[in-house]
């Protein structure tokens, strides 16, 4: 039953970042998109239709095969969005749906630093709110609280959300201030999809003089 109203949830909340991306980045059909940790698109290749041509970075060498066969106008790459193989303001704009949140703290600059330098016109990023109640990687009430240890512990006897039992993935979700820290001039919103009192994502974005 969670997951049944949790797929759906996501639904709602991925034709509005999509409606979100379009009405704040304004772009044009002759542009070039890099969607950073885009996967296989679940749900945002509704994005990559209308752009020239869209090149997608991921981790995983099956999502990267399966784009590139199934996709017309996208380049798929496996490497890493912490330093990604593309030139300078090589693309016009990034796309990253909930990826920064499964990068390592450390890292996150990296990330951060290689969005700026690739993009040409603007970057959009959404993350989930980490002071939303319900986390939604594991599907779990208040998840996120728990030390790291406990979770560990947790996961080894109990199947949570996306994941079996015994299977467990260090997430950090991000609060706004943090989101922020990362993107300095970047403008940061919040999502709602249901009727709480907080938002449930964040978004992320930025325009470049140039647009």
């Amino acid at each position: 039953m969670i997951k049944k109203t949790f797929y759906k949830y996501s639904e709602k909340s991925t034709l509005k970042k999509c409606e979100l991306f379009f009405n704040l980045m304004n772009p044009s059909p002759e542009d070039i998109l890099v969607d950073a940790g885009g996967g296989i698109g679940e749900g945002f290749n509704l994005i990559w239709r209308y752009f020239k041509k869209v090149i997608v970075i991921d981790i995983n060498p099956k999502a990267i095969e399966y784009v590139n066969r199934k996709f017309n106008n996208v380049e798929g790459i496996v490497g890493d969005v912490c330093n990604m193989p593309l030139k300078d303001k090589s693309v016009d704009y990034l796309f990253s749906n909930a990826v920064i949140e499964h990068i390592d703290k450390n890292k996150r600059f990296l990330f951060a630093n290689e969005v700026r330098r690739v993009t040409r016109k603007g970057y959009f990023i959404t993350t989930p709110n980490f002071f939303f109640p319900f986390e939604p990687h594991y599907l779990c009430p208040f998840f996120q609280y728990l030390p790291e240890s406990v979770k560990k512990i947790v996961k080894k006897y109990v199947s949570l959300g996306h994941f079996r039992k015994g299977c467990y993935e260090k997430i950090d979700l991000l609060t706004k201030k943090e989101l922020q820290k990362y993107f300095p001039k970047a403008k940061i919103i919040g999502l709602k999809i249901s009727n709480s009192l907080l938002p449930e994502t964040f978004i992320c974005y930025e325009l470049f003089g140039n647009t």
